[in-house]
């Protein structure tokens, strides 16, 4: 079955969804790929922030997550793009991460849950008094 190639009603669809679930973004898809984008690179270099900064900042992926939820959307060609940006920006900050180690998190998203191999000094410490997990600190 073809898809639908109509960029104006995939993004109306996705602001009503959004805006029946109770999410507010003032950006759009492509917007929160490259907000998700800026924070993967933050967090290559070290995020220099505390644990709730890290869980403020990381909401781009939670919208991203839901977007990427909704059924309705799988029917247009535009999925397609956002899908695989998502994965591609997904791959790069699962490199990020340490295997084997989560914190606990109300939601069970690896994002989440997920705990940086290197940070600056208050993520570090957040980790470690907070969960008692080792973070390599950076300058």
């Amino acid at each position: 079955m073809a898809k639908i190639d109509n960029p104006k009603e995939f993004l109306d669809l996705i602001e009503a969804n959004m805006k029946k679930r109770g999410t507010v973004s003032r950006l759009s898809p492509s917007g929160l790929c490259d907000r998700w984008a800026y924070f993967i690179q933050e967090c290559a270099e070290g995020y220099q922030w505390c644990s709730a900064e890290y869980d403020n900042d990381i909401v781009c992926r939670d919208y991203l997550g839901e977007i990427l939820e909704m059924e309705a959307l799988k029917e247009f060609v535009q999925y397609d793009g956002l899908a695989e940006r998502v994965e591609e920006l997904d791959q790069q900050f699962k490199a990020l991460l340490q295997h084997g180690v989560a914190r606990p998190y109300r939601t069970k998203t690896w994002w989440r849950c997920g705990i940086l191999k290197q940070a600056g000094e208050e993520y570090c410490e957040d980790m470690k008094g907070l969960h008692g997990i080792d973070v390599t600190k950076i300058e």
